[in-house]
Order: C-alpha cells, then sequence, then structure tokens
C-alpha cells in the first residue's frame, strides 16, 4: 500500500532577534554664552557746513604803454647830425585780491543821566554839579568821539552882557555826518529849514525824530504862566531810550530869545563838555577843570558845526568864567544889591569882585 501524504510541515521559526542593548548617554556640554553686540545709540547727523560766500573783491588795473621817441640835433659849429630813439615800454596787468570783512565794535554804553542847561547859562551836570558860564562863543555842551553837541552862547537885553543859549547844534557820526541846529524861531536839518509849522513833525529814518509842541517839563523857574514851545528830539543810538534832547524855546519882547537845554543820554568814553565828563565825579565838572580840559576859547575852528566863530579874546581883563564857582556866587549876591536888586549883574560888577575884590567892587 501506498503510504498516505504527510501533511505540510508548518516552516521553522525564525530565531529571535538579539536583545538591542539600550543606548549610552552621550553627555551633552553646557551652552557657551554667546556675547551680544553692544549697538550704539544713533548719533545726530553732522551739522550742515555754513554755506561759504564769496568775498567781496578789488581788481586794480595797472596799464603800460610802449612809446618810441626820436630826437634829432644838429650841432651848428661842425654841422652834424645827430639821431637818438629812446624805447620805453609798458605792460598791462590786472589784478584782483580778496577783501577782509571788517567788523565794527560797538562803543560801550554806561548809565544813564540828564544834563541841563538855563539860564545865563547855569548848567547841571550829568555827575549832579552845578556850574556857570557866563562868556559869548561857542561850546561844548557834550562832546564824545560820536556825538557833537555845541551851543552858541551870547547875552540879550536884559543879561547885562551875560551870555545865554542862543542856539543848539547837534552832529557828529552819530548822524553820519549831518547837522541839526535849534534856536528860539528856527530850525534846521543840514541848510533846510524844519519844524516850521505848530505842531509839526520832521524825521530821518534810522537816524532820528523831532517833533513841536507845547508839551513838556520846564526847565527854568518863572515860566509858568507863558506859551510853551518845546522841541522833542530823539536819536537812535542803538540803545533802548535812544538820546533825548529837549529844547524850551523863548520868545519874550522884555528878554530877548534864548533856549533852555535838557540832554538825557548814556555816558559813552571819552565824554566831557559843560555838561560834564560823566564819570560819577562831580568834583571834576567844575568850570576851571572843564575849561582846563577842553580850552579857553571855546570850539576849535576846526571842530566847529558853526559856520562862523565868535572871538573869545582872551585879553588883559580878566575873564569871569576864571572866577572860582563860590567867589562868583558872592559876586552875585554882592553885586545884586548894589545895583538895586537887578536879577542879573553887570559884568563889570562881577569882574571887579571876582579878581579885584569887594572893596573895588564898591568903588566901580
Amino acid at each position: 500500500p501506498i503510504p498516505a501524504p504527510r501533511p505540510p510541515q508548518p516552516p521553522p521559526k525564525p530565531p529571535p532577534p538579539p536583545p538591542v542593548p539600550a543606548p549610552v548617554p552621550v553627555p551633552v556640554p553646557a551652552p557657551v554664552p554667546v556675547p551680544q553686540p553692544v549697538i550704539p545709540p544713533p548719533q545726530p547727523p553732522p551739522p550742515a557746513p555754513a554755506p561759504t560766500l564769496p568775498l567781496p573783491t578789488k581788481t586794480t588795473t595797472a596799464t603800460m604803454t610802449t612809446t618810441t621817441m626820436m630826437t634829432t640835433k644838429t650841432t651848428p659849429e661842425t654841422m652834424t647830425t645827430q639821431t637818438t630813439m629812446a624805447t620805453t615800454r609798458s605792460m598791462t596787468t590786472k589784478t584782483t585780491m580778496a577783501l577782509m570783512p571788517t567788523t565794527t565794535t560797538p562803543a560801550p554804553i554806561g548809565k544813564f543821566g540828564v544834563c541841563t542847561v538855563w539860564g545865563d547859562p547855569h548848567i547841571r551836570t550829568f555827575d549832579g554839579l552845578r556850574a556857570d558860564y557866563y562868556s559869548p562863543g561857542e561850546y561844548w555842551i557834550v562832546k564824545t568821539p560820536d556825538v557833537f553837541i555845541q551851543g552858541r552862547y551870547l547875552p540879550t537885553r536884559m543879561t547885562s552882557g551875560l551870555a545865554v543859549t542862543k542856539i543848539l547844534a547837534v552832529g557828529g557820526p552819530i548822524l553820519k555826518g549831518n547837522k541839526l541846529f535849534i534856536s528860539p524861531r528856527t530850525a534846521f536839518w543840514n541848510t533846510e529849514p524844519i519844524l516850521q509849522a505848530f505842531p509839526s513833525n520832521f524825521n530821518k529814518a534810522g537816524l532820528l525824530q523831532m517833533h513841536l509842541d507845547d508839551v513838556g517839563e520846564l526847565l527854568q523857574k518863572g515860566r509858568n504862566g507863558l506859551i510853551k514851545r518845546i522841541v522833542h528830539i530823539k536819536i537812535f543810538d542803538g540803545t533802548n531810550e535812544g538820546l533825548l534832547i529837549q529844547v524850551n524855546r523863548w520868545t519874550q519882547p522884555s528878554e530877548g530869545d534864548y533856549i533852555n537845554v535838557k540832554i538825557s543820554m548814556h555816558a559813552r568814553p571819552g565824554q566831557d563838555g559843560h555838561c560834564g565828563n560823566f564819570d560819577g565825579d562831580s568834583a571834576n565838572d567844575d568850570r576851571l577843570k572843564v575849561r582846563s580840559r577842553l580850552g579857553r576859547t571855546g570850539v576849535p575852528k576846526e571842530e566847529l558845526l558853526f559856520r562862523t566863530k565868535t572871538a573869545v579874546v582872551e585879553a588883559n581883563r580878566p575873564n569871569i568864567n576864571d572866577c572860582p564857582a563860590v567867589k562868583l556866587d558872592e559876586a552875585k549876591a554882592y553885586c545884586r544889591a548894589k545895583e538895586g536888586g537887578k536879577l542879573i549883574p553887570s559884568m563889570d560888577c562881577l569882574v571887579d569882585y571876582c579878581f579885584a575884590g569887594k572893596g573895588f567892587a564898591m568903588n566901580g
């Protein structure tokens, strides 16, 4: 018999996989700190360079020419002729050079003060001293390198020969070379009449403002009730206040024409004049000291704002302006009494008392 077929046998099982070893832990190094970059704060952009302006230039042209001259000379004695030729050559050159800009340093300005001129004439200086001037002539009231103020002093019918202020003249660099004249009845800018109506104004741009009216301070006693005619002047000097001048005009027939003047200004370098040198020391505003500094015969002709100069003669007879202030006050009191209470005593009596004494004045 045929043996029965053997049933199929299952395939043999594969061997189990070998065990996988556990992973060995690998140490991880600590992170190394990375320094952060330092970012500087934003800087403002550099300022733009200032525009460069071209400097003004000055061109100088020099011209040289060529000239040929022929000279013929005949000698009569030998009848020979000699010819000489001379040649001069020239050339033209043109040179352009830059002009450096110039700067002007403003003059230092000092304190603000007031000087008053009144009567025949009496002066209250910027530093507060009273001084009296009597002789006719043209004198410095204020003198600085850039401000010129002069007064013309002349007598009137009631001043017994003593002078009063008749005309005020203003000029100098502060007015750019122009001149201003104020008198009791007229005013002129150079030669142009101004302030002819009442009231009226006159202006020069950048230089001054003026007006004429009847408003303002009385500068002399005994003027109450009289008609006022006052000229106000403001000169632009670079300060807030300006240089101020007030001129009171008086034209009473019984007195004669004259003016009172008030000047308000800042002290300036090199200042002097009948209003004093404005240095805070009133003692050096004394009349004799001012005359020793500025001279005894008034403004020199070459510095005069007026067209003509009143002669101030140093004669043999003493000058009342050389009488010390204290003695002059004594002379005025004595001579007023001697001459019957006259408001303004005579010049002769004052001079006699000042320079010859009371006894001589009594017999004068």
